[in-house]
């Protein structure tokens, strides 16, 4: 999925839903600072022995779970948001819909996607869900490729009342389907009188993400700048910086935007790939890390858990061992089936010299209606 992510829920939540507890779809996203600070520390364990009191307080339970699905996107790490999932646990497979929405973010993060949708599933003894919950629902079909069901799930927040943010979400169904068209539609949509700097954030840097599919390079770079200029968050970052490193000459300026994140795979699997061709002084300490988690990942699969960073270890070893990187984003693929997971399958094909991949990744892609002009061609 995106790196991060849900753009949409990520960045539209808070307008959304001032009274639903906060759950975080970014890195960005600062709920508690633990780094030397004892106050914090003592509050999370002050958490952890209510609910050991009472397991059903349901809103330490929820800030116990968001703590956790934080600190797992910020140190690339699944166990804690595994820990969160089980301060859930409690309130059983029928949730309070404020538990479910959490409990299937915490899912979608783990990429246990289906069994997050069948959380987000209407229930009889529940509210309908939330239009954070229509959000989440139609990112996480956008993930599989399943984007019939995403445009269901935008009808869905339509309904609940969001019909500003369904309109987006439509548009960005839209967008995979046909990315050189309704580009106009984007800065129809940023006009709109009222929004704030984050939502005209994200909305260029999806207009951005669309021009960019559709060969427009340049124009995707000054969309991309101006999501910047907005709202400098991690996934407009990734996003400039990988546009940046496919111009050899820029491979720097694409590394210098990402030195100021936090570590998350995605970051770190660029800094130390970019940071080897630039000799860069700190790209030992990034292998390291770096190597250590893909251990950590080998561990995973050694005990059948599914890789969750399937297209970041793709990614790596794209140039290193081609016919490993096709195996690996083979695997991804099976579950996320975004444009950047689709290319990354069909560039490892090619690189790995073999046409019958390259052409089920292009046949793929086909089947559900992406389109990318940067996908390789026969």
């Amino acid at each position: 999925m995106k790196h991060l992510l849900l753009p949409l829920a990520g960045l539209l939540t808070a307008t959304l839903l001032h009274a639903m507890p906060v759950t975080p779809t970014d890195d960005a996203q600062v709920l508690l600072r633990l780094d030397g600070d004892a106050g914090p520390r003592a509050t999370v364990r002050q958490w952890r022995q209510q609910l050991r009191q009472n397991p059903l307080d349901r809103a330490t339970a929820l800030r116990l779970a968001q703590h956790g699905l934080h600190e797992a996107r910020r140190l690339g790490d699944a166990r804690p948001a595994g820990q969160a999932l089980a301060a859930l646990a409690p309130f059983g497979d029928d949730p309070p819909v404020e538990v479910a929405v959490l409990r299937a973010t915490l899912l979608q993060h783990l990429h246990r996607f289906d069994e997050a949708i069948a959380l987000l599933k209407a229930s009889p003894t529940r509210p309908p869900l939330p239009p954070q919950g229509w959000l989440l629902l139609a990112s996480i079909h956008r993930t599989q490729g399943r984007l019939a069901e995403s445009d269901r799930a935008c009808d869905g927040l339509a309904a609940s009342g969001a019909r500003f943010h369904a309109s987006a979400c439509r548009l960005e169904n839209q967008g995979l389907r046909q990315p050189s068209q309704g580009l106009a539609r984007w800065e129809t949509l940023i006009g709109t009188p009222g929004l704030d700097a984050p939502t005209q954030a994200w909305l260029w840097a999806s207009k951005g993400e669309q021009q960019w599919r559709a060969g427009q390079v340049h124009a995707a770079e000054a969309s991309l700048r101006r999501a910047l200029s907005l709202n400098d968050e991690p996934h407009t970052r990734v996003l400039l910086a990988d546009l940046l490193a496919e111009q050899t000459t820029r491979l720097r300026e694409a590394l210098d935007l990402l030195l100021p994140l936090a570590l998350s795979d995605a970051v770190l699997v660029r800094l130390t790939h970019w940071g080897e061709r630039l000799a860069h002084p700190r790209t030992a300490d990034w292998r390291n890390e770096l190597q250590a988690r893909q251990t950590q990942a080998d561990e995973r699969q050694v005990l059948g858990l599914a890789p969750t960073h399937g297209r970041e270890q793709a990614w790596w070893w794209l140039t290193r061992d081609p016919a490993r990187a096709l195996a690996l984003a083979e695997r991804n693929a099976q579950t996320q089936r975004e444009p950047i997971d689709l290319l990354i399958w069909a560039r490892a094909a090619q690189a790995a010299g073999q046409p019958q991949a390259l052409r089920h990744a292009l046949q793929t892609a086909a089947r559900l209606e992406i389109r990318d002009a940067r996908m390789p061609a026969l």
